[in-house]
């Protein structure tokens, strides 16, 4: 399967930053609700790194790349969603993730197979 075939937010480069301030925004949006709940604070934290690393179209360091956990963090905490609304929120967090990790060009990012990406973790 296509790597981009997974991804409904991010199909290209140009979708990954307005896709990073979406999920800053539904974060915040859901810490008005529970301004104390840690995995939103640190999902929070972590997308503002991610942003840190990227602004201005910085190419992030492939250290820098496995440096968040955001995806489990959600699986751990918030599976199965409660809502539409926090499982739309769970996809768009876990896309900026995985573009953020993977950070391929937008014709490999496009056309890419899955199971040929190249091994982080």
């Amino acid at each position: 399967m296509r790597l981009i075939d997974q991804y409904q937010h991010i199909k290209q480069r140009s979708d990954f930053y307005p896709a990073v301030d979406d999920a800053i925004a539904r974060t915040l949006q859901l810490l008005e609700q529970a301004p104390e709940e840690s995995t939103l604070n640190s999902t929070l934290t972590q997308l503002n790194h991610v942003k840190r690393l990227t602004a201005g179209g910085r190419e992030p360091t492939p250290d820098e790349r496995t440096s968040t956990r955001i995806g489990v963090q959600l699986l751990r905490e918030f599976e199965p969603a409660q809502t539409d609304d926090i499982e739309d929120w769970m996809k768009v967090c876990r896309e900026v993730e995985g573009y953020f990790r993977d950070w391929l060009d937008d014709a490999t990012f496009q056309t890419i197979d899955e199971d040929d990406l190249p091994e982080f973790f």
